[in-house]
């Protein structure tokens, strides 16, 4: 099994959504430059200003 990075995850479990950069960054009520950071690895979300709902703990956890 490949290891793949925090960035790579959410880059693939993005696009398997059909959701945009600004899609998910409107979900998470952050910008979609935030997002693109987390993608290519520059930065991690605030754990702390993430509002979290059963979307997207739905979203982060369809590995299957």
């Amino acid at each position: 099994m490949e290891k793949k990075s925090f960035g790579q995850m959410v880059c693939f479990l993005r696009k398997e959504k059909g959701m945009t950069q600004n899609d998910l960054a409107k979900k998470m009520y952050v910008t979609d430059k935030a997002v693109s950071k987390w993608e290519r690895d520059l930065s991690f979300p605030d754990i702390n200003s993430i509002r979290i709902s059963c979307d997207l703990i739905y979203f982060f956890c369809t590995l299957v």
